[in-house]
């Protein structure tokens, strides 16, 4: 039984089409959680989702198709999402579907739309989560960070275009607004490099965005800041070309 369940959760092809195949979230819930009570089980299911997200993240590139998504759907719906040792998988998780194309995001944004406010609120909990450990354990992977907060992007869209299933103010996270250096975290944003040369401006990876590029994580006081950096760096540029 060992095997079968690291074979199953360890590669993205068993996941599609071997876990929980055809079934409803409920059901997938249901085995999950079944799974998860068994201690042994629970531990092969940790350890074969470890390898899952270490692969590379090029294989997203590839999932082109619906079905492809399956395997996104089961372990969403994972019981242990909460559990800090699993950070490492919903990091490694976000960053896989950070580098689907477009319309497979789209795909992720249509499904999501149509979740209950109590299933969209896990979701926004368990990616804050994410974020706040990361923050306060300084285990800056700033890759997972960033892909972490996309998701959070795509949860914010649906709030604001599609239902609304919480305040602006929820997206807000406690750990960025209180330890991130944010004049050194605007210095890598969007906003920031807007005022570069067109000759100097590069394409970003995505360790160097900033979170100033997903401002509805930012609290009033924080984006207050972010403004100040902002103007005060553009009159600096005012005063130095009048002086060249």
């Amino acid at each position: 039984m060992q095997t079968l369940v690291y074979e199953t959760f360890s590669h993205s092809d068993h996941l599609n089409v071997s876990c929980f195949p055809g079934h409803s979230r409920h059901d997938i819930q249901q085995g999950l959680a079944l799974l998860a009570s068994h201690p042994v089980l629970a531990n092969t299911m940790g350890n074969a989702l470890q390898s899952w997200v270490n692969q590379p993240w090029s294989n997203s590139k590839k999932w082109t198709q619906p079905t492809d998504l399956h395997q996104f759907w089961v372990v969403l719906e994972h019981p242990l999402l909460f559990d800090p040792e699993y950070r490492q998988v919903v990091g490694g998780m976000a960053k896989l579907m950070y580098f689907l194309d477009d319309g497979m995001k789209a795909a992720v944004l249509a499904r999501w739309a149509g979740y209950s406010e109590v299933d969209l609120h896990r979701l926004l909990d368990v990616f804050h989560q994410f974020i706040t450990l990361a923050l306060v354990g300084a285990e800056l992977k700033m890759d997972m960070l960033f892909a972490v907060c996309d998701l959070l992007r795509l949860l914010h869209e649906i709030n604001e275009k599609s239902r609304k299933f919480c305040e602006f103010s929820a997206f807000y996270n406690d750990a960025v607004n209180s330890e991130l250096n944010l004049l050194t975290d605007y210095a890598n944003s969007g906003v920031f490099l807007k005022h570069r040369p067109t000759t100097h401006q590069t394409t970003r990876q995505l360790s160097e965005l900033s979170f100033c590029d997903f401002p509805f994580i930012l609290d009033p006081a924080s984006k207050s800041l972010v403004l100040h950096f902002d103007a005060e760096y553009q009159q600096r540029r005012t005063v130095h070309g009048s002086l060249a």
